[in-house]
């Protein structure tokens, strides 16, 4: 009787311990304190990461990188829980295409709205697998930064599947308390295609229309490629003086972003400030002010170019004159000059402001001039030429500023 009742009270002591071990184990982690834990999504360095263009079955492989940040502060020791679980000092995540959004149409026509495409849909398919991505997956610690390279390859779709698609990429760790966050996108452009394409884009300058007074030039081109064609795909401009003193390339800014679809116009516009050059070269049409503040008045030719999609580049240029804004406000001449058949030497002054506008090498301190014009003798019947020198403030210099025809 005693071992039997040995026994059962053996048995009711092991049946106990049974059934706290499991109690023990599923104790909360003690380490998972609100303080301590790193709340928040992964983060994505840069977020965008341009644009990638292929053209029916042909293009080289793009590559790039980006920095996936896990969530955590200072202090922080854990990520939260997810469902009940307990708290992880890690986390496994997978690095994969997540989204894929086409927002324009084989044309590059904007859809409104976009079409959502499912990944595991066979297009959704064939774009991500186009994108190899390293590492697909990763142990992260909180706080953590991991460089991620991503090399995309052409991903030869159907023709009827052409189009502009918004494709993100992201982490995303299951079993741990952290969001995916907005992710690294990239604009994959399937274009059909072009190699039938053999038409430049047309360009037109449409600043400046004319000749230029001294001072801040507006410029302004556009290019369209002709239907059908592949669309404009770069819109450039730039300057230069008729010695080729100035050379300069004229920074635009697009009102369409690149490339755009056959038929669309491409608009771009800018600035020109001459600022003058030095030597006999065409730059300026008499000596400069001073050797470090050049006139700026010549001659000058705008260039611009387009190309598109399939290569082609269209041309454009325009050329016109930068001068002085002079207009006479008082004049006095001598008896000799009185017309008709007069062909003796005479002098007279006119007077008149020298104006240029701002932002120009020559400052805006507005001063009047004094000029002495002679006349040249002239046998042959057409009007008179002048010579005007001016006079600067003080009389401390002169500047022969070229011959000029004048009515009497």
């Amino acid at each position: 009787m005693h071992v039997l009742a040995l026994i059962r009270v053996l048995s009711v002591a092991l049946a106990a311990l049974a059934v706290a071990a499991p109690s023990a184990v599923a104790q909360p982690d003690p380490s998972c304190r609100g303080g301590e834990i790193a709340n928040g999504p992964f983060s994505y360095t840069p977020s965008q990461l341009g644009t990638k263009t292929f053209v029916g079955g042909s293009g080289d492989p793009w590559t790039g990188s980006f920095r996936i940040t896990a969530p955590g502060k200072p202090g922080d020791t854990v990520f939260p829980a997810q469902s009940g679980g307990p708290c992880q000092e890690t986390a496994l995540a997978s690095i994969r295409v997540f989204d894929i959004e086409q927002v324009a149409d084989a044309n590059g026509v904007p859809l409104d709205p976009s079409v959502k495409i499912d990944v595991n849909s066979p297009l959704g398919q064939t774009i991500a697998a186009a994108f190899f991505i390293n590492p697909t997956e990763y142990l992260f610690h909180v706080a953590e930064a991991l460089e991620v390279g991503v090399t995309i390859t052409n991903p030869m779709v159907s023709p009827t599947d052409y189009g502009d698609y918004l494709v993100t990429i992201k982490a995303q760790a299951i079993g741990a308390g952290i969001g995916t966050g907005s992710g690294a996108t990239v604009l994959l452009s399937l274009r059909p295609d072009s190699a039938v394409d053999v038409v430049p884009p047309d360009v037109t300058i449409l600043q400046p229309a004319g000749d230029e007074i001294l001072g801040r030039i507006a410029i302004k081109v556009s290019a369209t490629d002709p239907t059908p064609g592949s669309g404009v795909n770069s819109l450039a401009a730039s300057i230069r003086s008729a010695g080729n003193t100035v050379s300069e390339i004229i920074p635009l800014t697009l009102d369409q972003m690149l490339p755009v679809a056959a038929g669309v116009t491409v608009t771009g516009t800018g600035e020109f400030v001459p600022v003058g050059g030095i030597g006999p070269a065409g730059t300026t049409e008499a000596q400069a002010f001073t050797a470090t503040s050049r006139s700026g008045i010549g001659t000058y030719t705008l260039s611009a170019q387009a190309t598109d999609v399939a290569g082609n580049t269209g041309t454009a240029s325009k050329t016109f004159k930068v001068s002085y804004d002079v207009s006479f406000t008082k004049e006095a001449v001598t008896g000799n000059c009185t017309p008709p058949g007069n062909t003796a030497t005479c002098t007279g002054q006119f007077q008149h402001p020298l104006s240029w506008l701002s932002g120009t090498s020559i400052r805006d301190s507005a001063f009047s001039t004094r000029s002495t014009m002679t006349k040249r003798s002239d046998r042959s019947g057409r009007l008179p030429s002048w010579i005007r020198t001016v006079r600067w403030p003080g009389g401390a210099s002169r500047w022969p500023m070229g011959p000029i025809s004048i009515t009497q």
